[in-house]
């Protein structure tokens, strides 16, 4: 089951600097739960490419926490916070209402292939192109 967090409100900004790496801000919290909290994805692929598109990056690493930021203005990350109920003890007689809001990754498409509609050179226009997508 995926962890309920708390609203942003309450959740510490990371410092971004360029040359940064997210290893380092993040510190002990799971790269999971940051990439849930953030931009609804525990998987690296997503991560990776949230930080490219989202955040900015000098380079792309396979493993995300080892990529180096190069943060676009007002890039954000956010430390996951859990949420806990208040201090006051629940009330097992009454009925409590929470309302969560799913955060679901950005989509994409990725082209794996694709076959030149003109080759330079060939003067030969009328191939048919073929192309090939992954999407996620």
């Amino acid at each position: 089951m995926s962890p309920i967090f708390a609203t942003r409100s309450g959740a510490t900004k990371l410092a971004l600097a360029p040359g940064s790496k997210l290893a380092d801000l993040i510190g002990s919290v799971p790269l999971e739960d940051v990439g849930r909290y953030n931009w609804g994805t525990p998987e690296k692929e997503e991560i990776s490419r949230a930080l490219i598109e989202l955040v900015g990056c000098r380079s792309v690493n396979a493993d995300p926490l080892q990529s180096k930021l190069d943060p676009a203005p007002g890039a954000e990350i956010h430390l996951s916070v859990l949420w806990k109920p208040d201090d006051s003890p629940i009330d097992f007689e009454k009925t409590h209402t929470i309302k969560l809001k799913k955060l679901l990754p950005m989509p994409a498409a990725a082209i794996t292939k694709l076959t030149p509609w003109f080759t330079p050179g060939t003067g030969s226009t009328g191939t048919p192109c073929t192309i090939e997508y992954r999407l996620e």
